[in-house]
């Protein structure tokens, strides 16, 4: 029987895992996989191994959330006896995904950090410099990672996004926990690039990790509208192609 491209049955084709490698990547930007890393790389240029197990901690930390959440996600669905009706019609799919597409456009732009909480992140700035020093051990990188990781993953809408079409689609718990895995490597996949350039370049690369400093700063208050879009798109192309299928 042909897999069905409903909530219990999401066909995971080519667009799909394309979906989730955005996803992913938006994810990558995040303070802990990439801002903290940067900062650390710019304060201190041998950094790179602490800052390599600081990434690992934190792609070992979000697997194992997702793993969590998944396999509690599919008991859910199993004591509920699936979902519910209405979300098995392809036509709720594309007139979600177009409302979501449309709410991105609002929302670009003009998410913010509130007043208050943007002078602590600057205050914050000169303790981030030190975070991942050359005074910092095994247990406060494994520390510092664990804690950017709880801080953020309730807030991080890419990651939820990526949760929410696995735990609809028609792979198998393997393939799931598998596709999981391969996300969270996408997610510190950026950092580690940055430490080998860190590396190779020395100090010729302050000035690219600077620009990428100031690029993480600008995008801030448009991630939430992009990540909107995506799986906006996401749905609306899964439920038209069923619609003519």
């Amino acid at each position: 029987m042909a897999t069905h491209l409903y909530f219990q049955g999401v066909m995971m084709d080519a667009g799909s895992h394309l979906a989730l490698a955005g996803l992913a990547l938006l994810d990558s930007t995040s303070f802990g996989t990439l801002v903290l890393p940067v900062i650390a790389l710019l304060a201190h240029p041998r950094a790179g191994g602490r800052v390599v197990a600081h990434l690992a901690v934190m792609a070992v930390f979000y697997w194992l959330l997702g793993v969590a959440l998944l396999l509690g996600g599919q008991q859910a669905l199993a004591s509920l006896g699936g979902w519910p009706d209405w979300t098995r019609h392809p036509a709720t799919w594309v007139a979600g995904g177009i409302a979501l597409v449309g709410l991105s456009y609002v929302l670009d732009g003009t998410v913010a950090l509130p007043g208050p909480w943007a002078e602590r992140a600057r205050r914050s700035k000169e303790w981030m410099r030190h975070a991942l020093g050359p005074d910092a051990g095994a247990r406060t990188v494994a520390g510092i990672a664990l804690a950017a990781g709880l801080v953020e993953a309730a807030s991080m809408l890419p990651y939820l996004g990526a949760l929410g079409m696995l735990l609809g689609s028609d792979l198998p718990t393997v393939g799931r926990l598998g596709t999981l895995a391969a996300y969270c490597l996408v997610m510190v996949a950026p950092g580690l690039l940055l430490v080998a350039a860190r590396t190779a370049l020395g100090r010729r690369a302050d000035g690219p990790l600077g620009r990428i400093g100031s690029w993480l700063d600008r995008r801030a208050g448009t991630e939430m509208a992009w990540v909107v879009g995506i799986i906006g798109v996401v749905l609306a192309l899964n439920g038209a192609a069923h619609l003519m299928a």
